[in-house]
């Protein structure tokens, strides 16, 4: 009877030790819920997207595209048909917090001696309007705008490896 417990355990152990969790590729882009909180929004949809570890740092390439002094600057005001928007940039820590880099895998593997600095592996990028309306939710007037925007944005970093 002893036996067939501890057999049974060892089975049990065995069993969900091999369940893995399932988790997302992200092939281009996705646009995913539960982002940053903003003041009289909820949380913010956010873009996001594999980063290329051979390429410069995001934050350097944005500092240098928007011609800031500041590669920490997590906010950025920009101009698109003479409408205002705010791109809000995720770091890793906020990112983990947010979106949960478990629950995502990476396509492309780099070999330490490869990767640039202290890059991420997926880059996730939030944008709202002049009146702090989510750009990228579902039904938004300007989700097209935003996509199409942080999709140029992500493919000239990915293209031209984060240089101009």
């Amino acid at each position: 009877m002893t036996r067939k417990i501890v057999i049974l355990f060892l089975i049990l152990i065995a069993v969900s030790c091999g369940i893995s969790r399932q988790r997302i590729e992200i092939p281009d882009y996705l646009v995913v819920s539960n982002g940053k909180e903003i003041l009289g929004n909820k949380s913010l949809n956010a873009f996001v997207f594999e980063n290329n570890l051979k390429n410069i740092p995001f934050q350097q390439y944005v500092s240098s595209k928007f011609k800031s002094n500041n590669f920490f600057q997590k906010e950025i005001w920009i101009a698109i048909d003479n409408d205002k928007f705010k791109l809000i940039f995720y770091d890793n820590d906020e990112f983990e917090k947010y979106m949960g880099t478990s629950n995502y895998v990476a396509l492309n593997q780099e070999t330490a001696a490869n990767k640039t600095g202290n890059n991420a592996k997926f880059i996730a990028i939030s944008m709202i309007n002049s009146q702090n309306e989510d750009c990228l939710i579902e039904g938004s007037l300007y989700q097209n705008i935003a996509i199409s925007y942080l999709k140029k944005l992500k493919d000239d970093y990915l293209k031209n490896n984060g240089q101009f």
